[in-house]
């Protein structure tokens, strides 16, 4: 036994428990007073480092009188800490452990109390019980069909068409939060199952057996979809063998087997859904579950190598999602060269580098509406005119300066521009939208002098790559364009959230090249060839 895990049971000896080290760990079994009755509980360490708060197992769940704890799953798991949120101090293990015990016992007294059946609505599906399944769709009334991902796990999807396959499932939805009264057990066969959910939602077993009997006989699922969870079961045909199929010989035999008290009797297995729709996926990186640009129209001008990155983080923010629309324009092909930094590798060279991000979209995220046009961004105004965001991620000012005059003529599309500075010493992005604050051109009126806003030093290395017959080549690795796209993402959330202010936003990646750059407003100038009002 470590020296820590010694002083952790000299800690725990003072509460009357005792260790035994096993293979994986070391476990402390011992009672706990709740209500003037004698509870077993168990602590479960990992290893012998101290490392994660403890497993914490209720031993003796009977003592507790009622049928289903808060927060004590159905293997009576307690969860007595977050472990989320709980930080592990090996040296003070000791203390922490009796804490442990101290919350052990207010979370299972809190738990008899009379407000326990919200208790356990706020987590219903871990005390529903069984394994977790993916269900790919958000919640309706139908069928949805099986279906399994790479590592085998079960999910669940609509159903396209046709007729349901084995194994399809009975989805049924409530707006009524679902929970388990005192007196009320974890259902075990299919006439408790039912019998629960009509307690908490009255008619809903008969739209499960309308829609049971169109599905083929042969362990079918339920799940219902309610506000706090969704939960469901499978209806274990196969443990009653031959009974079964002789019941459905007969036209109806299926119908009247799920009706009659055989059918009640029938076993079930517990099951939980988990999510896996990139509605709500995508909706968790906001604070009220929708994906900040989900229903919006954006374009991405530039596939390059700050593009590519952003053309993912753009997908992963929901834009494609809602009726919205992502649109990436870019005219180039991927290179050699360019993979060095750029988002996409190897196996995309030689293919548009728009075509290629849209790839890596539709691998990454299905069902969001991606698409492409290989042409330069002068060909395709009709498509940035019907847009509500426009991307500029071409870091060529010609290009830039044509978007800001697009928009200065009243074109409708909110635009941002973001480019890396020099060699990769900084990177920044520019809202220019803002009636009350400088364009895009704004920045730098004259382009023979230094910009209005400038972070880079005076001494900074501007020199480029230069080969005969090649491109000019900026010498910067991946760091640049990555922060480029992270700057420009975080700025088009405030966007998405209304508060696109302050409007220029820059990121110094190298400190010898930079000078100090604070987040700004730029006011207009009245050099401005793009908006400056006519002489």
């Amino acid at each position: 036994m470590s020296e820590e895990a010694r002083r952790v049971a000299q800690a725990l000896a003072l509460d009357g428990f005792k260790p035994k080290v096993g293979t994986a760990g070391v476990s402390f079994n011992g009672t706990l007073t709740v209500r003037g009755r004698a509870v077993g509980v168990r602590l479960d360490y990992d290893g012998l480092e101290f490392c994660a708060p403890p497993t914490v197992t209720v031993t003796t769940p009977l003592v507790l009188g009622e049928k289903v704890i808060p927060h004590l799953d159905e293997n009576n798991v307690l969860c007595a800490v977050d472990a989320r949120q709980y930080v592990a101090d090996r040296y003070a293990a000791a203390g922490q452990a009796r804490g442990i015990l101290v919350r052990v016992a207010e979370v299972l007294d809190e738990g008899l109390q009379a407000k326990s059946v919200r208790e356990i609505e706020a987590e219903f599906p871990s005390h529903w019980g069984g394994p977790a399944v993916g269900v790919d769709f958000a919640p309706f009334e139908g069928i949805a069909e099986p279906s399994s991902d790479l590592r085998g796990k079960m999910r669940f999807g609509r159903l396209k068409g046709g007729k349901p396959p084995v194994g399809s499932a009975v989805v049924v939805t409530t707006s009524i939060p679902l929970s388990f009264h005192p007196d009320q057990l974890r259902p075990a066969c299919l006439g408790e199952a039912v019998e629960w959910a009509n307690s908490w939602v009255p008619g809903i077993g008969q739209r499960i057996f309308e829609r049971l009997i169109t599905l083929p006989p042969r362990n079918p699922y339920v799940m219902i979809c309610a506000p706090n969870g969704i939960i469901g079961f499978e209806i274990d045909l196969l443990k009653r063998g031959q009974a079964v199929v002789s019941a459905m010989r007969t036209p109806g035999g299926w119908a009247r087997l799920l009706r009659g008290s055989f059918g009640r009797q029938l076993p079930i297995n517990r099951i939980h859904g988990r999510r896996v729709d990139m509605e709500y996926i995508l909706g968790t990186n906001s604070r009220n579950g929708t994906a900040p640009l989900a229903g919006k129209s954006v374009v991405l001008v530039g596939c390059g190598a700050i593009g590519g990155h952003l053309s993912i983080a753009l997908a992963q923010s929901g834009a494609g999602l809602g009726g919205g629309s992502l649109t990436l324009v870019d005219h180039e092909i991927l290179d050699d060269r360019n993979i060095g930094r750029h988002r996409l590798g190897r196996e995309y060279v030689g293919l548009h580098k728009a075509d290629g991000c849209k790839s890596e979209i539709d691998k990454m995220f299905t069902g969001l509406s991606v698409s492409t046009v290989a042409r330069k961004a002068q060909d395709c105004r009709v498509r940035l005119e019907a847009a509500d965001l426009v991307i500029d991620a071409t870091g060529e000012q010609a290009v830039g300066d044509m978007l800001n005059a697009w928009r200065l003529k009243g074109e409708g599309f909110q635009l941002l521009h973001v480019w890396i500075e020099g060699n990769g010493a900084a990177v920044q992005s520019h809202f220019s939208s803002d009636p009350d604050f400088g364009c895009y051109r704004c920045l730098q009126p004259d382009l023979s002098k230094e910009t209005r806003f400038p972070v880079l030093r005076p001494e900074a290395d501007l020199t480029m790559s230069t080969g005969c017959g090649e491109a000019p080549f900026n010498p910067y690795g991946p760091a640049a364009p990555m922060s480029a796209a992270a700057l420009g993402i975080q700025h088009v959330l405030s966007w998405a959230n209304g508060r696109p202010r302050p409007l220029l936003r820059t990121i110094r990646m190298d400190y010898d090249q930079t000078q100090e750059r604070k987040p700004t407003n730029p006011t207009r100038s009245e050099a401005c060839p793009a908006c400056a009002p006519p002489l």
